[in-house]
């Protein structure tokens, strides 16, 4: 953060081989204010002061979806990040249920889709 606005996201991984020492694997620049407003929008939500929630980044790059994923003891709240390719609104809260009938038929379409290397 610089101020209210956001520079950047740094993606940790618990190392495994280390006990729950962190590390590092990326650095992000472009997603962080686009986070920062899905956390935003998160705050208005009344079921986030019934429960605390676990950010998490939502990372499917290969259907081209990214989105915050709150997790909740007894819900999880998953926000979309732009672009949302005419799919899914960006920035609208959804239930787990609703994402996975969002993005099935996109993965579906992608595992169809014929493996091999760039030229």
């Amino acid at each position: 953060m610089r101020g209210t606005n956001a520079v950047g996201v740094v993606e940790l991984k618990a190392d495994e081989k280390a006990g729950k020492a962190l590390k590092l694997i990326a650095l992000y620049h472009n997603p962080a204010a686009e986070m920062l407003e899905a956390l935003r929008t998160a705050e208005q939500l009344p079921q986030v002061n019934k429960q605390d929630y676990e950010f998490r980044y939502l990372n499917l790059a290969p259907i081209e979806f990214f989105a915050v994923w709150l997790h909740g003891k007894s819900d999880d709240i998953i926000i979309p990040l732009p672009p949302p390719y005419g799919i899914w609104n960006a920035y609208q809260p959804c239930s787990e249920s609703q994402i996975i009938k969002f993005l099935k038929p996109e993965v579906k379409k992608k595992l169809k889709e014929p493996v091999g290397i760039p030229d």
